[in-house]
């Protein structure tokens, strides 16, 4: 199925099977999207800010340079999904999975992410800012360059990851544990 560019704003898509389609540029902006199959689903440049995705199956989908700017994806599979420069301002992604996701260049700010599961990940250069990231999993990722300023990571686990000159700055790491995590050039002022 291929609905390249297609004006989606506001459909409401729930329960829909759309695995393998390709939805490159399209616009489901505030679309409802809960539980729809988007397994290996192209979704390239796709507008899919506010929208209401809880429970989505993106897994292994490309959402390479989409927008998903406040969209409500608690719950959302998103293992090995490709979302290299992604903007994921203010989402909520609560219990989400990322498991070995590509998130390289992704913007993550403000993003409500507690309980999220991003275990070997790469997040090289990805942004936290002022996210709410307690409990969740970073085990052997790859966040060399990532910027959590300001960032709660309150009980997180960061074990065997890769830390490199990430910007820790003024982030709340009561109770995360490192351990064997690379902290080369890493920023941890007023942390």
């Amino acid at each position: 199925l291929t609905i390249e560019k297609a004006q989606l704003a506001g459909a409401n898509l729930r329960e829909t099977d759309l695995k393998e389609a390709s939805l490159i540029g399209a616009n489901l902006a505030g679309a409802d999207l809960r539980r729809t199959e988007l397994e290996r689903t192209d979704l390239t440049g796709a507008n899919l800010s506010k929208g209401s995705m809880r429970g989505v199956d993106l897994e292994k989908a490309i959402l390479a340079g989409a927008s998903l700017a406040g969209a409500d994806l608690r719950n959302a599979d998103m293992v090995e999904t490709n979302l290299v420069g992604a903007g994921l301002q203010g989402a909520d992604l609560r219990q989400a999975l990322l498991i070995r996701a590509i998130a390289s260049g992704a913007d993550f700010s403000k993003a409500k992410m507690e309980g999220v599961n991003l275990e070997r990940a790469n997040l090289m250069s990805a942004t936290f800012a002022g996210a709410r990231l307690p409990n969740a999993d970073f085990d052997r990722v790859s966040a060399v360059g990532a910027d959590f300023r300001d960032a709660d990571l309150t009980g997180a686990h960061f074990s065997s990851a890769d830390l490199t000159g990430a910007n820790l700055s003024g982030a709340r790491l009561d109770g995360a544990l490192m351990r064997r995590t690379r902290l080369v050039g890493a920023d941890l002022s007023g942390a």
